[in-house]
């Protein structure tokens, strides 16, 4: 911990104390405006960084000419939403990825992000979890299976855009569609039925699949499949019953290690079947 009690003055400060003030969270604010008056670049990047560097100097950094600088206001989440959104514009082109991926980015700067040029922009909208739904279902149409899978992903999105995703010819969307909570049981029991592994893998980690559609997956010819069902808590013992009656050796496995807590005795029968192999 750095003593600041002797460096009020920025004179006084040697650049390695400036450096272990700057990274510092706990560093008194008025410590850090001072600090804000010097020259080397990388501790203007660094308190930029620091969360508890006040928005009135963070807002002055905005403006600065090095790109680092700008980046780093641009992802703190303490700079203000006024701040932000002035970075959005488009002669700031070069920070807006960074502007994305700020939670404290306002819902309508995201938005309006949405259909920015910039790939990278694109993909951290996408991951956003505070970006508004209206800004996803732009993102849905991009033809971009990272962008799409993200979106997929988001717990934001909604259900009508998760319903067009579930029809998208990349298998890796249509998995994570399928992982998604939000995804309607309907869609859920329609990509079960898909012939690819990845997707139906998907909707077997999905938190909220029926049942009823786990149970089906349970007699599935990927064993893949089967050892995720094997592996997931919520699955009904129903399924439990075809599993620990299976030929594959992983699949039983999952069973006896997975379910040991539900029904020690139904594990030790399974453990018994795993010795014959």
């Amino acid at each position: 911990m750095v003593s600041y009690m002797h460096l009020f003055h920025l004179n006084n400060m040697s650049q390695e104390q400036k450096f272990a003030a700057v990274k510092n969270p706990a560093t008194p604010s008025d410590i850090l405006v001072k600090l804000a008056k010097d020259k080397d670049s990388v501790i203007l990047t660094l308190l930029a960084e620091n969360p508890s560097t006040p928005q009135e100097t963070l807002d002055k950094l905005a403006d600065h000419k090095f790109f680092v600088v700008v980046a780093a206001v641009a992802q703190n989440p303490s700079t203000s939403e006024q701040t932000l959104e002035k970075l959005s514009k488009p002669n700031h082109g070069n920070v807006h990825e960074y502007v994305a991926q700020n939670p404290s980015t306002p819902p309508d700067v995201l938005t309006t992000l949405a259909v920015d040029q910039y790939y990278a922009t694109n993909i951290a909208i996408a991951k956003n979890p505070n970006t508004p739904p209206l800004a996803l279902e732009i993102l849905a149409d991009v033809q971009d299976s990272i962008v799409s899978e993200c979106v997929a992903s988001n717990p934001s999105t909604s259900v009508a855009t998760l319903i067009k995703l579930a029809r998208n010819r990349y298998e890796e969307v249509r998995s994570t569609v399928a992982q998604n909570p939000n995804t309607p049981a309907v869609i859920l029991a329609q990509l079960a039925k898909e012939k690819n592994t990845v997707v139906r893998i998907g909707v077997t980690k999905n938190p909220n699949v029926p049942s009823e559609v786990l149970t089906e997956l349970a007699q599935n010819s990927s064993s893949g499949v089967r050892v995720t069902i094997a592996k997931n808590p919520l699955t009904p013992s129903t399924a439990l019953i075809i599993l620990a009656n299976d030929q594959d050796f992983d699949v039983l496995l999952a069973v006896a290690i997975k379910n040991s807590h539900r029904s020690p005795d139904f594990s030790r029968g399974v453990i018994l079947t795993l010795r014959r192999y």
